[in-house]
């Protein structure tokens, strides 16, 4: 099949990618009509040497590899033309990665950062920001990276196996250790009728402990963290 000039059809200059989708654009109705794979390879391969397309070096096998299944790509010229213009244009240098967006960097918090998240959470929860701010200052004193010899980490000083049930992957991570004491916190308000002293010691030593001794257990630890709390929550 001879190919024939377009009057339409503007010289492409500089090898300009622009006027090369023209052209394709042009010859679509061309396109639509090819029924044998061996055409079109020659056809394309006059076509883009008579208008001097970039990268004419071995056209014929770019081509024939990028059509395994020629018969069924015809039935689309659209893709024919869009595969066409991929192959001939210049390849276009890969995107550089993206940074991951991390929820927070414990290194690059500060403490009015840490008292705000603790405030929004709370509002979120439901429970006081100013109990949550203390909280986190008897546990961790404001640290996102602290972790205790019982291996509690965390601002919010949460064990492993809690932090799993509370869906908490990575509890060095302030927005994920907060937002997964603040809840853990609230169950334990909940548990004991909003009853604080009881459910900042149920925090501490766990509710069982709480559970038998039907109020704050006779640890010595546990009856200071609960003294430390209620005596900071004015200073939040």
């Amino acid at each position: 099949m001879k190919l024939a000039r377009s009057s339409e059809i503007v010289p492409i200059q500089d090898g300009k990618e622009e006027a090369g989708t023209r052209y394709f654009l042009n010859f679509s109705s061309f396109l639509a009509k090819l029924t044998e794979k061996e055409t079109m390879i020659a056809g394309f391969s006059s076509f883009s040497n008579s208008y001097s397309f970039p990268n004419v070096d071995s056209f014929e096998r770019r081509l024939s590899s990028r059509f395994e299944n020629f018969e069924r790509f015809l039935d689309s010229p659209g893709a024919v033309l869009s595969q066409m213009a991929r192959i001939l244009r210049p390849s276009a240098p890969a995107p550089a990665p993206v940074a991951e967006k991390k929820a927070s960097d414990p290194q690059n918090v500060s403490k009015a950062g840490l008292e705000a998240l603790a405030q929004k959470t709370a509002a979120k929860y439901g429970v006081n920001a100013s109990l949550v701010n203390s909280v986190i200052n008897a546990e961790s004193g404001f640290d996102p990276k602290a972790v205790s010899k019982a291996g509690a980490q965390g601002l919010m000083q949460l064990m492993p196996t809690t932090a799993q049930e509370l869906g908490v992957t990575n509890p060095l991570d302030p927005v994920q250790n907060v937002d997964g004491g603040v809840r853990y916190l609230r169950d334990m308000l909940d548990r004991y009728s909003h009853n604080v002293p009881m459910a900042l010691a149920a925090y501490n030593a766990g509710p069982g402990a709480v559970d038998h001794a039907k109020g704050i257990p006779d640890f010595p630890e546990t009856q200071e963290y609960v003294q430390k709390v209620l005596s900071h929550l004015g200073s939040y």
